[in-house]
């Protein structure tokens, strides 16, 4: 995982047209990327091993990098969106499976009265017969 990313990062960060004295970020030691990837913190641990991002430096914002984040910027709205939406049907499926709910039990309620009036014509049938 971690090489893939790190291999991922330098190809991201490298252009044609740009050297590592432009923007050092570029210059990544692929020395990492032969390195075994770190072990997964323990289960109880509470610290994250995620490192913040370091800002990019202006001159390395070339075209390319603003229409990442075009694209980026538009994934995410679509991406909130969707989730916008899918959080809607939830509620509204919600609201309908309680109203269900609230049926059902109706109809449990007024069945079981009727099995119980049933059940006291049965007992009054069988006293009185004998």
């Amino acid at each position: 995982m971690f090489r893939s990313f790190t291999m991922f990062f330098s190809l991201f960060l490298a252009d044609d047209n740009s050297n590592s004295e432009d923007c050092p970020e570029a210059a990544i030691d692929m020395s990492l990327a032969s390195r075994p990837s770190p072990s997964p913190p323990s289960v109880g641990s509470s610290h994250h091993s995620k490192k913040s991002p370091q800002p990019i430096p202006a001159e390395c914002k070339d075209e390319a990098y603003w229409e990442r984040r075009k694209r980026n910027n538009e994934s995410a709205k679509r991406s909130r969106e969707l989730r916008r939406i899918k959080e809607q049907q939830t509620a509204l499926r919600v609201l309908y499976l309680e109203q269900e709910n609230l049926q059902l039990r109706t109809e449990l309620t007024m069945l079981r009265s009727e099995v119980d009036k049933l059940r006291q014509l049965l007992f009054v049938g069988k006293h009185n017969t004998s």
